[in-house]
C-alpha cells in the first residue's frame, strides 16, 4: 500500500482524509500513526503557505489589518488550548472537517 502522505502530496487529497475520518473517534491504529501524523503536518504547511499568500496579497491592496500582528501566526499556540487527543493525536472539539 502507498503511505497516506505519499498519497496526499501526489494529489489524493480528498481521499486520503477520506480514508483518515473513517476510522473514526478511535483514531488509526498505531502501525499507521506516522504516516497519518505527516499526513496532518503536510495539510497545516499547505494552510500556512496559502495563509502567507492571503495576508501578502491583502497587503499588497491596502488592507489594513485591525491587529496586523495577529494576520499571521503559528496556530498551535492559539488551538492547543481547544484541542483533545484524537484522530491523529489531536483532534478539535468544535468537530472541525479537516482536509
Amino acid at each position: 500500500m502507498t503511505s497516506w502522505s505519499a498519497r496526499y502530496r501526489a494529489g489524493e487529497c480528498f481521499a486520503v482524509w477520506d480514508e483518515l475520518r473513517a476510522y473514526g473517534p478511535d483514531g488509526v491504529p498505531d502501525a499507521l500513526h506516522e504516516d497519518a501524523e505527516e499526513v496532518a503536518r503536510e495539510t497545516m504547511r499547505r494552510v500556512a503557505a496559502n495563509v502567507d499568500v492571503i495576508v501578502e496579497r491583502l497587503t499588497a491592496v491596502g488592507y489594513a489589518f485591525a491587529y496586523p500582528e495577529d494576520a499571521r501566526q503559528t496556530p498551535i499556540s492559539r488551538l492547543l488550548p481547544m484541542a483533545r487527543p484524537g484522530i491523529m493525536g489531536w483532534r478539535f472539539r468544535a468537530g472541525v472537517r479537516l482536509y
